[in-house]
């Protein structure tokens, strides 16, 4: 897209730097689709701004061409989001959300993915007390996803918190969560514990399911997990499976 002198000249006002329209050009780009748009200039100067990348300033675009209200856009415009972090928010005032709804997500500490997450269970409606377990930053978006779809698979939230805990990897949450579906939490709660790696809760599981018990005693042989020595569990394997 070329770049008109219209929007050069304009650009100046606000930052000197825009004469260089070759190193500037995404922003200015930005610009000038705000123009053509029609967007008032003092909105336009509230953007463009050193603070800003030129993807965030393309979401507070569209922000205010959305007509969103001014105690919106104040979320939305926060510099300490990156532009995928101002998508959720902003997505999420497209979906109806409330003020309120959106602030219990629009946080800093929140990547856009464990935002997306909360944001999808806001929609949903689900339970204020899902909420508040799933909006915690030591959750990643994986684990929130396995507690959200425990919701979306009937389960309790008494039943949700057994495995809603930061030291389950998305995967062993996962696990846990489809013996409650299929009903045999009760023998493998005995093995719901993080130090018993994944890999060994898929085959408790599948023993118990079969009815193959005498299989599980094979599994967990190992002294270290029947001492449920949970510190021989690598870190790196940890954050593999979350």
């Amino acid at each position: 897209m070329k770049i008109n002198k219209k929007t050069i000249e304009f650009a100046k006002t606000l930052n000197d730097k825009y004469k260089d329209s070759i190193l500037y050009e995404k922003e200015l780009q930005i610009i000038q689709w705000a123009l053509d748009s029609n967007l008032d200039k003092e909105k336009i100067a509230s953007f463009v701004k050193d603070e800003y990348d030129f993807a965030q300033m393309n979401q507070i675009r569209e922000g205010y061409m959305s007509n969103l209200s001014e105690d919106k856009m104040e979320i939305l415009m926060n510099p300490k989001f990156n532009n995928q972090q101002m998508y959720q928010i902003f997505d999420g005032f497209k979906k109806r959300l409330s003020v309120e709804n959106v602030k219990r997500y629009a946080k800093p500490e929140f990547n856009f993915e464990q935002m997306r997450e909360i944001k999808l269970s806001l929609i949903k409606r689900h339970s204020k007390e899902i909420i508040e377990i799933m909006s915690n930053s030591k959750f990643s978006s994986n684990q929130m996803y396995q507690i959200r779809q425990g919701i979306e698979y009937d389960l309790k939230p008494e039943q949700i918190k057994k495995y809603a805990k930061p030291e389950f990897s998305s995967r062993q949450m996962y696990i846990i969560r489809q013996t409650m579906i299929d009903k045999l939490f009760d023998k493998f709660e005995p093995y719901a514990k993080p130090e018993i790696s994944s890999e060994k809760m898929d085959k408790i599981y599948t023993a118990i399911l079969y009815r193959r018990y005498s299989e599980i005693d094979k599994i967990m042989e190992k002294k270290e997990e029947k001492k449920q020595v949970s510190k021989k569990v690598s870190k790196k394997e940890k954050e593999l499976e979350r």
